[in-house]
C-alpha cells in the first residue's frame, strides 16, 4: 500500500510538471490586451520573449518588447514583418501601420537562427484626423489660367474644420483663403509646391505637394537642333531679348573650349530656354583669356530663366579666376535655373594660381557672382585632381535677400557662397541638402517631380525627355 501510494504522488507531480512547460511553450497568449510569446529554448539555450499591444492604427506606431536570454556572444537578432505593405517594423521593434490587416512580426536569434518567435499584431483604421490635397492633375499649362485644389479631411468628428492654403515658392496665387476647395491662378512657369494647413481641434495637420507648371511650347518658340544655334544663342549672337528657346534634341559641343571673355556680346540674355529634358554635353570652361568671368553664358538678366537642361562639362585651369563658372559668370535678382541638372568635372588646380599670401581664386557650377533663384536641381561634381574649390550654386552671392534656393542636391559640401568685398555668404541654406552619396541614397529621399526627373535607388537623379 505504501509503494502505491508513493507511485501515485510520483505521477500526478509528473503530470503537473508537464501540464506547466507545455504551457510555457505555448507560442502566443494575451494578458490584459496585449499579446506576449513565452520563452522558447534551444540547443544553444537562447530564449526569445515578445510582448507589447497588439493592434496599431494606421499611420501610428507601437513599440514591442523583445528580450533574447542566454545570447552570451551578444550577437543579437533580427526583426521583419510578413507584409510591409501592411506594417513596417524597426530593428529595434517599432511597428508602423500601413493600412488595415494582419502582420506576423517574426524575432529571431542570430547566434541560433532555429530559435525564432512570432507575433501577431492587427493593423486597424487610425482615429486621428487626416488631410490629403486632391487634384485632377500634377501639372498644368499656363495658358490654362486656373485649376482647382480640394481638401480631404478624414476623422474630424465635432471638431470645426479651418483651411489654410499657401504656395512655398510664390509662382502664383490663390483666389481667396480659408476654404475646403480653393482656385489657384499661376504667374510663371516652373515647379511649384502647394502647402495645405488643416486646423482640426487640438491637431495642425500640414500637407505638402509639388505641382507643375508648364508653358506650352508652341509655334512662337523657337528649336535649338545644332551646336551652332546654341553657342550662337548663349554667346550672344542670337538676339534673345523676351524670346523663348527650346532644346530640340541633345546638344553635344563636341569639346569645344568656352571662353566668354571673348563673346562679341556683352548684353545680358534675358531668353526663356527650356530644355525639355536634353543634354548639352562636352564642353570645357577655359581658354586662354584672362581667367576670370567666363562661363558658358557671360549672364543671365533679369527675368531670364533656364529650365528642364542637363547640363554636362568641365572647367579646367583655364578658368580659375574669380567669377568663373560652368553656366553663366553673372546672375541678376529675377533669373530662374529651375529642373536643371549639372554634371562638372572641375580639374583645375589651386595651387597653380595662388599667389604669395595663399589666395586663389573660387569657380562655381551655376552662377559666379550675383543673383538667381535656383529651385529643385541636382549638382554632382567630379573633383579629378583633388586640389580645386568650386561652389555647387554661386561662389559670390550679390546678398541674402536676392539669392533664393528653393532645392538644390548635391554631393558637395562647398554651398551657400563665398563672402567677399562685392558678396556675401547666403544665410538661409534651408533649401540646400548637401554632402549626398548619390549611389546609396534612396529615391524617397528626393523632393522633385516624377513628372521632371528619373528617381531610381542609388542612383544620381536625371531629367525625363519631355516632348511637345
Amino acid at each position: 500500500m505504501k509503494k502505491s501510494k508513493f507511485l501515485l504522488t510520483s505521477l500526478l507531480m509528473i503530470t503537473s510538471l508537464m501540464a506547466i512547460t507545455s504551457c510555457n511553450n505555448k507560442p502566443n497568449s494575451t494578458i490584459n490586451g496585449s499579446q506576449t510569446s513565452n520563452s522558447v529554448s534551444s540547443s544553444t539555450g537562447i530564449i526569445i520573449n515578445i510582448s507589447g499591444a497588439n493592434t496599431v492604427e494606421v499611420g501610428a506606431t507601437i513599440t514591442l518588447s523583445i528580450e533574447v536570454l542566454n545570447d552570451n556572444d551578444r550577437l543579437g537578432y533580427t526583426v521583419v514583418s510578413s507584409d510591409d505593405s501592411v506594417a513596417t517594423v524597426s530593428a529595434t521593434g517599432e511597428v508602423t501601420g500601413v493600412t488595415k490587416g494582419v502582420v506576423t512580426i517574426t524575432v529571431t536569434s542570430r547566434k541560433d537562427q532555429t530559435v525564432y518567435r512570432e507575433f501577431t499584431v492587427t493593423v486597424i483604421e487610425s482615429t486621428i484626423p487626416t488631410a490629403a490635397i486632391n487634384f485632377s492633375s500634377d501639372f498644368m499649362y499656363l495658358d490654362m489660367n486656373t485649376i482647382t485644389f480640394s481638401a480631404e479631411v478624414k476623422n474630424a468628428g465635432n471638431f470645426d474644420i479651418i483651411y489654410d492654403w499657401s504656395t512655398k515658392y510664390d509662382k502664383g496665387t490663390f483666389i481667396g483663403n480659408g476654404y475646403k476647395s480653393i482656385t489657384y491662378r499661376p504667374f510663371i512657369e516652373g515647379p511649384e509646391i502647394i502647402v495645405l494647413d488643416v486646423y482640426v481641434g487640438p491637431y495642425h495637420l500640414r500637407v505638402e505637394k509639388p505641382f507643375l507648371v508648364r508653358a506650352r511650347i508652341d509655334t512662337s518658340w523657337t528649336a535649338i537642333s545644332t551646336k551652332k544655334e546654341f553657342t550662337d544663342l548663349v554667346s550672344g549672337i542670337t538676339v534673345s531679348a523676351g524670346r523663348n528657346f527650346y532644346l530640340a534634341n541633345d546638344i553635344d559641343l563636341e569639346g569645344e573650349v568656352i571662353d566668354s571673355n571673348k563673346y562679341a556680346s556683352t548684353a545680358a540674355l534675358t531668353m526663356n530656354l527650356d530644355g525639355l529634358g536634353h543634354k548639352v554635353s562636352n564642353f570645357v570652361i577655359g581658354g586662354d583669356s584672362d581667367k576670370a568671368n567666363k562661363a558658358l553664358i557671360k549672364e543671365l538678366g533679369k527675368g531670364a530663366a533656364i529650365r528642364n537642361v542637363a547640363f554636362e562639362g568641365e572647367i579646367n585651369q583655364g578658368a580659375a579666376g574669380w567669377g568663373s563658372a560652368l553656366l553663366a559668370s553673372k546672375g541678376n535678382t529675377g533669373c530662374y535655373i529651375e529642373n536643371c541638372s549639372f554634371t562638372v568635372n572641375d580639374s583645375y588646380d589651386n595651387s597653380k594660381d595662388a599667389d604669395e599670401n595663399g589666395w586663389f581664386a573660387f569657380n562655381a557650377v551655376m552662377i559666379g557672382t550675383g543673383a538667381a533663384t535656383i529651385t529643385d536641381c541636382v549638382v554632382n561634381v567630379v573633383d579629378c585632381e583633388g586640389k580645386s574649390t568650386i561652389y555647387a550654386d554661386i561662389t559670390y552671392p550679390a546678398d541674402d535677400g536676392v539669392t533664393i534656393v528653393n532645392g538644390l542636391y548635391t554631393n558637395s559640401t562647398v554651398i551657400g557662397g563665398q563672402a567677399w568685398d562685392w558678396g556675401l555668404a547666403v544665410k538661409n541654406q534651408s533649401g540646400y541638402v548637401s554632402g549626398i552619396d548619390f549611389t546609396s541614397t534612396k529615391k524617397d529621399f528626393y523632393k522633385l517631380h516624377e513628372l521632371v526627373w528619373n528617381l531610381s535607388d542609388n542612383e544620381v537623379p536625371t531629367l525625363k525627355t519631355q516632348t511637345i
